[in-house]
């Protein structure tokens, strides 16, 4: 019986997970994209930037390509995907001379402000890669509390005063450090699975292609 109740209990959590939580996570994913999307239009015509030039082009096809990937995104391909370039060496010089060169012909000010926009695109796409899965979302759930039990251990190392200090300013900024937390979980998992360079590349060809 209560192998048939916790059963009934999993399967009641997959569907919410399907039909709830995953289209959650979608949007909240395509939301942040959209608006880094947004972001990189309005900094180029602030700054005086070509918008016809052929960086901001590759910035929004970037973009875009996370766009579409989050759409057909299957964790068993990246899985397939991180492990033949970690076994690679070849794989691995050409993933990363792609992304070195792909805004090589941009100026400095332009590279320094699209690697932003790279790092915070890639870890939007990270954490949906984490919690649009079913199973690594049931692993991030588990961890979440250790890696907060570990930083509490840390913090007490360092005295009750910092301990209680940090503690309060957590709990005053708790809409603050709960991102955190979450971002720290997919960073973990999704770094155990595949590179940020590796899927940055996997999602542009992806997505471009699609």
């Amino acid at each position: 019986m209560e192998n048939i109740s916790f059963s009934i209990g999993v399967l009641l959590l997959m569907c919410v997970w399907h039909f709830v939580l995953r289209k959650t996570i979608l949007d909240r994913t395509r939301d942040q994209l959209f608006d880094l999307r947004d972001e990189v239009r309005e900094t180029y015509i602030r700054n005086g930037w070509d918008i016809g030039s052929t960086g901001y082009k590759r910035a929004r096809g970037l973009i875009n390509a996370h766009l579409r990937f989050t759409e057909e995104m299957s964790l068993i391909k990246i899985v397939r995907v991180g492990r033949a370039v970690s076994k690679s060496k070849e794989l691995q010089e050409l993933v990363n001379e792609r992304s070195r060169s792909m805004f090589s012909d941009t100026s400095e000010n332009q590279r320094i402000f699209i690697q932003k926009i790279r790092v915070r695109s890639i870890r939007a796409v990270m954490e949906y890669t984490v919690f649009g899965s079913f199973v690594l979302m049931l692993i991030g759930a588990f961890m979440a509390p250790l890696i907060v039990a570990f930083k509490l251990i840390k913090l007490m190392q360092h005295g009750a005063a910092v301990f209680f200090r940090s503690l309060g300013s957590s709990i005053w900024q708790f809409g603050s450090s709960f991102t955190t937390l979450i971002e720290g979980v997919a960073d973990l998992i999704a770094g155990k699975i595949i590179k940020e360079s590796v899927l940055e590349d996997y999602s542009f060809r992806t997505g471009f292609c699609t």
